[in-house]
C-alpha cells in the first residue's frame, strides 16, 4: 500500500510522497514498507524477516508509523488472525525499543484499491484486523 499500488505516477502520489509533502522540509519521510508482507510471524512474508524491517534501527527515527493487517487477510493468512494482536504489540515495542525511542502510530489498514488481484479480503481487513488493532 506505501509503495503505491494502483496509484497512477506513484513517485508523486504514493502515501509516503503525500506525507512528504504534506509535512514539508522540516521532516524526513522513509518507506520501509515491503509489498506483500504480513505483520503475522507466522504469514507468508513476515515483515519482522524482511531486509527492511532492520533498517530502521540504522535510521533511528523520531516516529515510526504502521499500517498493517492488508495482507493478513489473504486466505493463506488469516487463519492465524489469534496471533496478530500479539505479532502486533510485538512489532510496536520493538520499534519502541530503538535508540531514538520514536513515537509509534498504528495507522488503520486500508481497503484494498483491486482484491481479486491481490486476494485480499477487505471485509476482514476492516471489521477483524483493524478492532485488534484497537
Amino acid at each position: 500500500m506505501t509503495f503505491g499500488a494502483c496509484v497512477v505516477n506513484r513517485v508523486q502520489n504514493s502515501y509516503p510522497a503525500q506525507l512528504q509533502a504534506y509535512l514539508g522540509d522540516g521532516y524526513q519521510v522513509v518507506n520501509f514498507g515491503v509489498s506483500g508482507a504480513t505483520l503475522l510471524g507466522k504469514g507468508d512474508r513476515p515483515y519482522t524477516l524482511t531486509d527492511e524491517y532492520a533498517r530502521p534501527q540504522a535510521f533511528n527515527p523520531d516516529i515510526v508509523l504502521i499500517m498493517p493487517g492488508t495482507n493478513d487477510s489473504k486466505p493463506r493468512n488469516i487463519q492465524f488472525v489469534d496471533d496478530f494482536a500479539a505479532d502486533g504489540k510485538a512489532l510496536v515495542e520493538s520499534y519502541k525499543s530503538l535508540g531514538s525511542h520514536p513515537r509509534v502510530i498504528l495507522l488503520t489498514p486500508v481497503k484494498c484499491c483491486n482484491p481479486m488481484v491481490y486476494d485480499i479480503d477487505s471485509a476482514a481487513v476492516m471489521d477483524s484486523l483493524a478492532g485488534d488493532l484497537q
